[in-house]
């Protein structure tokens, strides 16, 4: 049990909490807004940066399907992973703090059946998991680097159509 006085303090930090609050109907309704805006701002950015994160309806966090990235990621970060029996979504997080800035979670053990996510091929779902609940500075960060990160994925799969195009159009010609 708390000591009194903190109990006291407490009960009146609650009361002052249900008062108007920086505009807002009561100090709950701010911070709902300031996190709302938070995972507004970093879903935003995800997109951006060619992940598909999922919505989610509550907690600090947001999964993305990163596989559009995969592509990107030098082989040595997944025989990395591989030697040490982590899924590609270790290797994944990996690349993206060394050589991007960006400290993602993996989202393979959050999962009961992580083994297949170790055995799973390039089309299955790479999850990532990323946390909102930053300064405005960090995310705006994390948003540019995304914004980067995409760009180089537009970049890679606008080569790659190239050049299935050219190989098709070279098959077509030699038949």
């Amino acid at each position: 049990c708390a000591p009194s006085p903190m109990q006291h303090a407490l009960s009146r930090v609650l009361e002052d909490a249900d008062q108007p609050f920086d505009g807002y109907l009561n100090y709950y309704a701010w911070l709902r807004a300031m996190y709302d805006r938070k995972r507004l701002k970093l879903l935003s950015g995800l997109k951006a940066g060619g992940l598909e994160p999922t919505t989610g309806e509550g907690g600090f966090f947001i999964m993305a399907d990163a596989r559009r990235l995969i592509p990107l990621v030098p082989s040595r970060y997944f025989e990395e992973a591989a030697a040490r029996g982590r899924a590609r979504d270790f290797a994944l997080c990996r690349w993206l703090g060394e050589e991007h800035g960006l400290v993602v979670i993996p989202g393979s053990p959050f999962f009961l059946n992580s083994e297949k996510a170790r055995e799973a091929g390039n089309d299955s779902p790479c999850l990532l998991r990323m946390a909102f609940c930053k300064r405005d500075e960090v995310l705006d960060r994390a948003c540019e680097r995304l914004k980067a990160l995409g760009l180089q994925v537009e970049k890679h799969e606008s080569q790659a159509v190239a050049t299935a195009t050219k190989a098709e159009t070279h098959l077509r010609q030699n038949r």
